[in-house]
């Protein structure tokens, strides 16, 4: 299997896996509809918000770090960098964290300013129920993105000290001759 194949295989998990997602948000919607109220919504959207705070300052860390080292490499035409060996893709997946992160934010933010202008309309108390599955759904939605970050971010960090024992076993390995 060549590179690209593998990456298109890839991706279409990761679409399939998002597609299910979607589909238990709607479920799980419609289950938890007639129990769901506005104080669950304030409490799991301030959880996200915490989270997404706590994603930010990790992941910009991790990037503030990165960064520098991937671009004074690529400045002295460090082929590895170039092609993407080292902390490019890392950076990318990081940066990705930090943009969906982001979007839950905002998300967040349209929410609540969503609330505050349709709740006294008269096209919101028609349609109550519908704008309430809709919220509802959009909670967890973003809630499964946020999971995607959290996730992601473990994910790199194990990767990291993986990587960082498989450096330490080699220099040991290289000095252990000395």
């Amino acid at each position: 299997m060549t590179e690209t194949e593998g990456l298109i295989i890839t991706v279409a998990k990761q679409q399939a896996i998002n597609f299910v997602a979607v589909v238990l948000c709607c479920v799980i919607s419609y289950f938890s509809f007639k129990s769901f109220s506005y104080n669950d919504a304030k409490d799991i959207l301030g959880a996200l918000i915490n989270i997404s705070a706590s994603i930010f300052t990790i992941v910009g860390l991790w990037v503030g770090f990165l960064y520098p080292n991937a671009m004074n490499s690529i400045v002295k035409d460090d082929v590895s960098y170039i092609k993407n060996e080292h902390d490019s893709p890392r950076i990318e997946k990081l940066v990705y964290t930090i943009i969906t992160s982001a979007c839950v934010m905002a998300g967040i933010l349209i929410f609540f300013l969503v609330k505050a202008v349709f709740y006294a309309l008269p096209v919101y108390q028609a349609n109550k129920d519908l704008f309430k599955y809709i919220g509802i759904f959009f909670i967890y939605f973003i809630s499964w993105m946020q999971l995607k970050c959290v996730m992601s971010l473990i994910l790199s960090n194990l990767h990291f000290v993986n990587h960082l024992h498989g450096r330490l076993a080699k220099a040991k390995l290289e000095h252990y001759d000395e």
